[in-house]
């Protein structure tokens, strides 16, 4: 704007970058938007998997022999019986449940409170 007050560019190139701005910022915006409703897909979706988590067995026991399948494929990616034994693998993120236990510390990032714990 001063550069334009002051003669140093013409209207029609503070036209253009004014358009250009304008633009820039209805991409920014929407760019925004999309990220503020993925991170609520995602809380919603980890809401949905924790109660998963949390209630399979009940959900399982009660469901129907169709829902146990869809139930079974959304947490296994592999199944396989190797003579008596069931062997498989978990999908994500179920797999990160139960590799919680065996991780020494959960957030690997320094905290920002430094002091010392009582």
């Amino acid at each position: 704007m001063d550069f334009f007050l002051e003669d140093k560019i013409s209207e029609k190139e503070h036209d253009d970058k004014r358009a250009q701005l304008i633009t820039r910022r209805e991409k920014i915006m929407d760019e925004l938007d999309a990220h503020n409703n993925a991170d609520d897909s995602f809380n919603d979706t980890i809401i949905d998997v924790l109660n998963l988590a949390s209630n399979a067995h009940e959900i399982f026991r009660l469901s129907t022999t169709e829902k146990k399948r869809k139930l079974i494929n959304l947490v296994l990616s592999t199944v396989k019986l190797n003579g008596q034994k069931l062997e498989y693998t978990l999908r994500s993120p179920f797999d990160a449940f139960v590799n919680l236990g065996k991780k020494e510390k959960w957030w690997d990032r320094e905290d920002s409170n430094l002091r010392p714990s009582d």
